[in-house]
Formats: structure tokens, C-alpha cells, sequence
């Protein structure tokens, strides 16, 4: 069990009977004492020393249960799916935001990918780049508002600012009327 992946193997399966003993978790750090029980040659070819479970899905699992991983795995593919969905929404834009989303996927992907061979539950940058898809979105959103305010309700805007300008007219001469009403009674 030195440096081979066949340490990894074993770790990942004593993780595995570790969720199926505790289906509910066994709390933070819960793997990392545990690991005398459930895997305890690796344990002792390392001089006693407690192990981590070097793979963050089994980590998840083991300290937090079957509904700690659905949970986890369902923030994760949230965040995925809100980004494909607005990629698939702004196909056609050439704004920036676009090319954001697709950097934060692609660091979200290569996070997932790495968790297969470490354990990084507790590391920042997931959660971080969860919140910067959470921001990406929320900011693409006000710019759109603004930009659907700038913009005249037509194609021709002169029409528009002509009849904006007509309405404002019809506004002011009804409040005169008004004002001459209440001044004869």
C-alpha cells in the first residue's frame, strides 16, 4: 500500500462499506477516524497514521451520508444546468458573459473530474465557483433589464419618441384643464 494506486482502490472501498454501514454519514471528519476499522492494513503501513479517503465523492458519502451526496451532487448539477441553460439562452449574444460561463463550467468540470482522486470537500474553489455562476447569472440578468429600458419599444424610434412626446403633451394640457376646473368652482 506505498505509493500504487492500489492504495487509492482500497481507500475508496473501505469508504464504500463505511456509507453502507452508516447510510446517513458519519459526520465532519468521520471517514478520517474511522479509518482504523475500515481500513486498517493502509492504516498500518503508514506508521498508524490516520488516511483520507483521496476521492471527494467517497468523502461526501462517508461523513455525510447518501442524502448529504444527493444533496451535493444536486448543487453541483444545478449550477451546471443553470449555465448550459443560459448559454442556450444568449446562443446568438456576443457578450462576455458567455464566454464566462463556459470558463466557469470548464473549472466546475475539471473540479469534478480532480475529485476522483482527492478529497476536496472542504477546499474553497467549489463552492466559489458555484457562487460566481450564481453572479454571472444574477449580473447578466440586471444588464438585460437595463438594456430592454434603453431601447425603444419599436423599430422606429422616432415614431416612438414622437408619440412619447404627444402623450407627455395630452398629460400636461389635461392637468391644465384640471386646474381651470378647480379654479371656477
Amino acid at each position: 500500500y506505498g505509493s500504487g494506486g492500489s492504495g487509492r482502490v482500497e481507500s475508496w472501498r473501505g469508504g464504500w462499506k463505511l456509507m453502507k454501514d452508516y447510510p446517513f454519514g458519519t459526520g465532519g471528519r468521520g471517514y478520517r477516524l474511522l479509518t482504523p476499522v475500515y481500513i486498517p492494513e493502509i492504516v498500518a503501513a503508514h506508521g498508524g497514521q490516520l488516511r483520507s479517503s483521496h476521492n471527494t465523492y467517497v468523502e461526501v458519502g462517508s461523513e455525510w451520508g447518501f442524502p448529504g451526496l444527493f444533496l451535493w451532487l444536486f448543487f453541483i448539477g444545478s449550477n451546471f444546468w443553470q449555465l448550459h441553460s443560459f448559454r442556450r439562452k444568449n446562443q446568438h449574444s456576443e457578450n462576455r458573459y458567455v464566454i464566462e460561463s463556459i470558463a466557469i463550467q470548464s473549472a466546475l468540470f475539471g473540479f469534478l473530474v480532480a475529485s476522483i482522486f482527492g478529497d476536496r470537500l472542504y477546499a474553497e474553489v467549489i463552492y466559489w465557483l458555484c457562487a460566481m455562476s450564481a453572479s454571472l447569472w444574477h449580473v447578466s440578468e440586471q444588464q438585460t433589464e437595463q438594456e430592454t429600458e434603453k431601447t425603444p419599444q419599436s423599430d422606429n424610434w422616432v415614431t416612438d419618441v414622437i408619440v412619447q412626446w404627444r402623450v407627455k403633451y395630452q398629460i400636461r394640457k389635461a392637468r391644465k384643464i384640471e386646474e381651470n376646473i378647480g379654479e371656477d368652482s
